[in-house]
């Protein structure tokens, strides 16, 4: 009985990845094929799919490819790296549901002919991720009137 096995260009189109893409992982060590036909190419087999598993679901943590070499090289443990790419994926749907309420919110207001509230679009930008750390407060003291005085944009000149 022989083991499935995948060419290059196989792996790539089911893996959603480039031929380029597997042949530098090859060439970096990140992702080696553990065949090769007679003819000399590259033939993957299911531990090679497991490691090409792990190597993108550490990348979408936010590893950069030599970490995720050390990390797969030294014996990562398979279930925590779908543990941790599962928290991801978990904390992307929340970060979504909330974008999705807010946007329907200005949608609602909008709709209605009103203009949304300041803090209404700053949920919006935190929500979009345009508000991250500091941005809304260097927007807020932007677009916040001087006290007592008409409502303008201050250029901080």
């Amino acid at each position: 009985m022989n083991a499935a096995t995948w060419k290059v260009g196989a792996l790539a189109e089911a893996s959603g990845l480039t031929v380029r893409t597997l042949h530098h992982w090859d060439t970096i060590g990140l992702l080696c094929p553990s065949q090769r036909t007679t003819g000399g190419h590259r033939e993957y087999t299911e531990d090679d799919v497991v490691r090409l598993y792990q190597v993108l679901a550490l990348r979408n943590l936010g590893l950069g490819l030599e970490s995720i070499g050390v990390c797969l090289d030294r014996g990562v443990d398979p279930a925590r790296v779908v543990r941790d790419h599962l928290a991801g994926v978990e904390a992307s749907i929340a970060a979504l549901e909330t974008l999705r309420h807010t946007l329907r919110h200005l949608d609602g207001e909008l709709a209605a002919a009103r203009t949304p509230t300041v803090t209404a679009l700053f949920d919006a930008l935190r929500a979009t991720g345009a508000g991250a750390a500091g941005a809304g407060r260097a927007l807020r003291r932007r677009l916040t009137p001087p006290a007592g005085g008409p409502t303008s944009c201050r250029t901080g000149r």
